[in-house]
């Protein structure tokens, strides 16, 4: 595969549509009688469809509907939504939000078009980026992995790990957008002095004769790099999920998992839940904070603290610091001036608040359900919805004729 040149950066451009997975707690608090519910491989379950052809790339500096509604691609648009209490587009903030309102930012068409059909109104489309082909790369590849994962799984293999590792980070590397670039270096015989090198690396290892070496932050201009299947991939999987929980009224979300008092059917196909806890009672806080039991076993979750335990994880509750050993590696040895594998104490403190979306209190173990965060409400005033009517009934038109797949079946 080839990637047309363009005189503009589309890579650039399509790498800011590049959102990950959602995350979010929509209700926090002390729960009993919950199911955990995981996608059986999400995001292999969707690269399975086919995908933009990234050797039929056009641009367009004046960005266009129809080719929203009838291409793959990514377009720049500002965009309106107040009615959902489970919104479906991303944006970035200080992180990864899924908010109502007025906003403007970078979206694939397969997103915009789920979104079109869900009620949000697109008033501008600045720029778009589209493909007139399709092409199915995956299906052969993830049906032969899955299966072999099965299989694997039945017969307690550890094999099982590879082919999933395999399936999951393929898609990614489409999408490699950085690579660290690693440079040897020797004071006495190269044309570098001792002060220039900190200001341009990261990472110095400098050893006492003077040799060494750095690693440079490049942008990766390899052949293999076209973000659009990443980003379609990505998409792709975001809106499986939405689907999903917003019949489910969740507790918790993250990524491919599902955390809701309903009781669902489990199973083993490629893209479907499969029950993976019963929860008898928890503590969700925030994304990537929380703590459930099942049956016996306790599984707690606290992003930044290894092997957090149930006690570490009241601490953080009562705003406590955190107490752990952990090893100095070879980087931080060097950087810090500790000894290698030497094992030293860490304390942290880690934040309870959750500013993904809005609470109408701090945190208590008293249920409480939350918002979207709302941006940009008085952006779009009624004389530019008076002037984007006739947008929004050719949104509406294209909409009600339009099927994810043909022969009206669904992609995911």
């Amino acid at each position: 595969m080839k990637q047309r040149k363009l005189d503009v950066d589309i890579q650039e451009k399509i790498f800011k549509a590049y959102y990950g997975g959602r995350t979010e707690t929509v209700k926090r608090g002390y729960f009993k009688d919950l199911e955990y519910y995981d996608f059986n491989s999400l995001y292999p379950s969707v690269m399975i469809n086919d995908l933009p052809d990234p050797s039929s790339v056009q641009y367009h500096k004046d960005g266009d509907i129809k080719h929203i509604t009838t291409r793959e691609g990514v377009s720049r648009v500002t965009i309106e939504h107040f009615s959902d209490e489970l919104p479906l587009l991303p944006f970035r903030d200080e992180r990864l939000i899924f908010p109502s309102g007025t906003f403007t930012g970078w979206y694939s068409h397969v997103e915009l078009r789920e979104a079109i059909a869900n009620g949000y109104i697109i008033h501008n489309v600045h720029e778009t980026i589209s493909y007139t082909r399709k092409i199915n790369l995956f299906s052969d590849f993830i049906n032969t992995l899955y299966s072999m994962r099965t299989e694997a799984k039945k017969n307690n293999s550890s094999e099982q790990l590879i082919y999933k590792l395999i399936m999951n980070s393929t898609y990614g590397k489409f999408g490699e957008r950085y690579h660290h670039q690693i440079k040897y270096f020797d004071l006495k015989n190269d044309d570098i002095k001792d002060d220039e090198i900190p200001e341009k690396c990261d990472n110095l290892i400098l050893n006492d004769d003077g040799t060494g070496y750095y690693t440079e932050k490049k942008t990766c201009e390899s052949a293999h790099v076209f973000p659009i299947i990443a980003v379609h991939t990505t998409a792709l999987a975001r809106i499986k999920l939405w689907r999903k929980a917003r019949l489910l009224d969740p507790v918790y979300m993250d990524t491919d998992s599902i955390v809701t008092s309903q009781k669902l059917c489990s199973s083993k196909k490629l893209g479907e839940l499969d029950h993976e806890h019963h929860i008898d009672e928890g503590i969700f806080v925030r994304p990537k904070l929380y703590y459930f039991r099942d049956g016996d076993k306790d599984i707690v979750k606290a992003k930044g603290i290894p092997h957090c335990t149930k006690s570490q994880f009241y601490d953080i509750l009562n705003k406590r610091d955190i107490y752990y050993d952990k090893f100095v590696k070879l980087k931080e040895g060097v950087k810090r001036g500790l000894k290698v594998n030497s094992i030293i104490k860490i304390t942290k403190s880690i934040d309870i608040d959750d500013n993904k979306r809005i609470w109408s209190d701090r945190f208590n173990l008293s249920p409480e359900k939350s918002k979207p965060k709302i941006l940009g409400r008085d952006k779009i005033g009624i004389k530019d919805k008076e002037e984007n009517r006739q947008s929004i009934q050719v949104q509406k038109c294209v909409t009600d004729s339009w099927n994810y797949g043909s022969k009206g079946q669904s992609l995911i």
